[in-house]
């Protein structure tokens, strides 16, 4: 809403009641600042937004504090990796969870999982591989330094139920950024990027916006849309660069680059992953101990080898990885 030459007595008579909760309302700078997410001469004291309501900046401005709330309905656990997409207006310094029991973290405050920093959950950017991608596969990497950029979409997951940091009953996680001085660049809606990679791209939207084509992430994998399908805001979902890679039912979401994984060779030569009706089959040149991991990094079998063959079933369908190999489910 503008009302940037308004009059006091226009800003009066404003109904701002039932304004919907992620509006935005451009202010003169001498208006009373006393209204919900105000922006007055360009800089808003404070914004707030949350989950189900659309949104739209028409104009940049600065924000002193904004924030923005999502319940994640949906975790990574022994089940489920947990997946969902994100993209959010401003540049994100900060999460945090009011409900986090503070004798595991102090103030509430999180972290997303990198290289050099546990953390609490995993934020990932889709990224072009340094070498041919498999054709249904979108790989994902840990963003730097667990940064996450405004206008830029993202996937992230929280741990839930079998993970001794579960952050499940903790909602809703907040993303906010803050700068009492010089105040948060919140950005124009028109100028959203888009994540790409050799074969797919990762839209995000602040509007519900319809699709009749594409994939949306289901919590494990991109799943193609075969129906009218309505992206929520501050979701994202994905389509495909070439008609070669429209017709795949399932996107499976690498974590690894396939040249992280040729760091490993040396360590994996000794192993053979071969795939059966009933699951996997290991065959290890010698005696000796591997780890299963996911899609997300996190191992989900250890496992004692024998020289020769070794059955491995009840893995759910994903991508795994195992001493640097890549393997898949179905």
């Amino acid at each position: 809403m503008n009302l940037e030459n308004a009059t006091a007595t226009d800003i009066a008579e404003t109904a701002f009641a039932g304004l919907n909760s992620n509006c935005l309302v451009y202010l003169p700078s001498e208006a009373p600042e006393d209204i919900h997410n105000g922006i007055y001469g360009g800089t808003a004291p404070c914004i707030t937004l949350s989950d189900g309501n659309d949104f739209h900046c028409p104009k940049g401005f600065k924000a002193k504090y904004i924030s923005y709330d999502r319940d994640p309905k949906v975790w990574a656990t022994t089940t489920s990796y947990g997946w969902q997409t994100i993209v959010l207006p401003f540049d994100v310094t900060g999460y945090k969870t009011e409900k986090y029991d503070s004798s595991k973290l102090e103030s509430g405050e999180i972290m997303p999982i990198t290289e050099n920093n546990p953390g609490h959950f995993w934020l990932r950017e889709l990224v072009i591989p340094e070498k041919d991608a498999v054709d249904n596969t979108v790989c994902f990497v840990s963003t730097k330094e667990g940064k996450m950029k405004g206008n830029t979409p993202y996937i992230l997951s929280f741990p839930g139920e079998g993970y001794a940091a579960s952050l499940q009953d903790e909602v809703p996680i907040t993303f906010y950024a803050s700068n009492e001085e010089e105040g948060c660049a919140v950005y124009k809606s028109e100028n959203l990027s888009i994540g790409e990679s050799t074969t797919h791209s990762l839209h995000g939207v602040y509007q519900s916006q319809t699709i009749t084509n594409g994939w949306t992430l289901n919590g494990n994998e991109f799943e193609k849309v075969e129906s009218v399908t309505i992206i929520a805001p501050f979701y994202a979902y994905v389509s495909s660069n070439n008609p070669r890679y429209a017709a795949f039912p399932q996107l499976f979401i690498s974590n690894k680059l396939p040249t992280a994984l040729d760091e490993q060779e040396e360590t994996s030569a000794g192993l053979q992953v071969l795939t059966t009706p009933e699951g996997i089959v290991i065959v290890s040149s010698a005696p000796g101990k591997a780890a299963i991991r996911n899609a997300m990094g996190i191992v989900v079998s250890y496992l004692t080898l024998e020289a020769g063959s070794n059955p491995v079933s009840n893995l759910p369908t994903g991508v795994y990885f195992i001493e640097g190999q890549k393997f898949f489910v179905q």
